[in-house]
C-alpha cells in the first residue's frame, strides 16, 4: 500500500479516504510502520512483520534486516543435536556465559560417520552454527557456503524464497557429510578452519555476515547501535539505582 501526501496527526496518518493507516506501508518513498492496534507510528525499535524483521530509526523510516527462521519440526536430528547440559563445560568460545557466532558446544549426540547416532563425550564439541541460525538468510548462506565447498551435493541453489522444510533437510544433510569427513580426517580442525578462519584473503564464513561484521552497524545516531542491533534501554526492579 502506497500513500501519498498523508495527513499527519500525532504520530498517526490517515490515508486520503481518511482511513487511518496502519501496518507496514510506504510513504513518499520511505518504509514505515503504524502500530496495528492503535495507529502510532513506530520509531527507534525492530518489527517483525510477515516473518521479517525491519528496523524504524528516529523518523520513523525502516529498512530490512533479515528473513527470520522458521522453528524447526521435532525429529532424530532435531532431539539429538541438544545440547548435552547447560553447564558451561558444554560449551566452548563464549563471551561472559553467552553463546556467540564463533561458539562451539557439545550435542546430546553425535552422528558416527554420518551413520549411526551415539552418546557424546566431552571430546565431541560442534560448531553451534551448524545446526543453529539466528535467521533465514545466515542459514540460506551456510547452505550455498557448505554446497560450495562440497559438503552439500545438490543442484539447487537456496534463497530466501526456499521452503523452510527444504532448508532444513539440506542442512541435515550437510551435517552428515560433516560427520563423515570428520570421522576421515581425524579430527575437527579442518571445520574451524572452514567455517571461523580467513582463506586467501576472504574473510571467514561467519564475518561475512552482515549481522556479524561492521556492516551492521549503524552510523547515523547515538552510541546505542552496535553489531546488528540496538541496545533498548528500561528500567527494572533488580537494578533500582539505574535511571534509563
Amino acid at each position: 500500500m502506497v500513500i501519498t501526501f498523508p495527513k499527519m496527526t500525532k504520530q498517526r496518518y490517515v490515508d486520503k479516504q481518511n482511513q487511518l493507516v496502519k501496518g507496514l506501508v510506504t510513504v513518499n518513498g520511505a518504509l514505515q510502520y503504524f502500530d496495528n492496534a492503535t495507529g502510532n507510528q513506530i520509531k527507534n525499535q525492530q518489527v517483525i512483520v510477515d516473518g521479517k524483521t525491519y528496523y524504524f530509526d528516529d523518523k520513523g523510516n525502516g529498512e530490512y534486516l533479515f528473513t527470520n527462521t522458521l522453528d524447526m519440526s521435532t525429529n532424530a536430528f532435531s532431539t539429538k543435536n541438544v545440547a548435552f547440559n547447560h553447564d558451561s563445560s558444554s560449551f566452548d568460545h563464549t563471551v561472559d556465559g553467552f553463546l556467540t557466532a564463533d561458539t562451539w558446544y557439545r550435542p546430546k549426540s553425535i552422528l558416527a560417520n554420518g551413520t549411526t547416532w551415539r552418546d557424546s563425550t566431552d571430546k565431541d564439541m560442534r560448531p553451534l552454527i551448524t545446526v543453529w541460525w539466528p535467521n533465514k538468510n545466515v542459514q540460506v548462506n551456510y547452505l550455498n557456503f557448505m554446497k560450495a565447498n562440497g559438503l552439500l551435493t545438490t543442484a539447487a541453489q537456496y534463497t530466501l524464497h526456499s521452503d523452510q522444510y527444504d532448508l532444513n533437510q539440506a542442512a541435515q544433510d550437510v551435517q552428515v557429510a560433516i560427520e563423515k569427513r570428520i570421522a576421515s580426517e581425524h579430527g575437527t580442525e579442518w571445520l574451524q578452519k572452514l567455517l571461523f578462519e580467513s582463506q586467501n584473503n576472504n574473510p571467514s564464513f561467519v564475518k561475512q555476515q552482515f549481522i556479524w561484521n561492521k556492516d551492521s552497524e549503524y552510523h547515523g545516531g547515538d552510541d546505542a547501535w552496535f553489531q546488528g542491533g540496538y541496545l533498548k534501554y528500561g528500567n527494572n526492579p533488580l537494578t533500582t539505582t539505574t535511571i534509563s
